[in-house]
């Protein structure tokens, strides 16, 4: 069989090499590892050691997940850019629903033991009542003007 006009063997290998994106993988998760880290060190809501292991489990959980989706992302290599857009859309769905699911698996027992925490009045709190903005600045109207209620 004849090979049509334009179809090599270029046309149908990865663009991207597998070390690239195992790399840019590895580092998606490694950042969110060290931000959730950080913010839950800076509003000191305890267990920070002890979420330490399940964090960085759940972490590469996101990646063997987030791999699998690459590599699904593959078969769409050759189609139109509309369809690997549309490829991207809709399993991005399950793979977040999947990695949702994989934290809150791997949370259990931790979450368990901070649900007591709270129970017990013992837990620490974010500005009183849990609510974030209590920190902000609150900006007063233009002089001359009556606020909005």
């Amino acid at each position: 069989m004849e090979a049509m006009e334009g179809d090599n063997q270029d046309d149908f290998r990865a663009r991207v090499p597998f070390a690239t994106v195992l790399a840019s993988i590895v580092g998606l998760w490694l950042c969110y590892f060290l931000l959730t880290t950080l913010r839950w060190e800076l509003l000191d809501l305890g267990f920070s050691q002890e979420l330490l292991l399940p964090r960085a489990i759940a972490c590469l959980a996101g990646v063997a997940i987030t791999l699998a989706l690459w590599l699904v992302l593959r078969l769409f290599d050759t189609r139109p850019l509309w369809a690997k857009i549309a490829a991207a859309l809709i399993l991005s769905l399950p793979v977040a629903v999947t990695i949702a699911q994989s934290n809150q698996l791997i949370m259990a027992d931790v979450e368990k033991r901070l649900v007591a925490q709270i129970a017990t009045g013992d837990a620490p709190s974010v500005g009183g009542g849990g609510d974030v903005f209590v920190d902000t600045p609150t900006i007063a109207p233009p002089a001359g003007t009556t606020p909005r209620r």
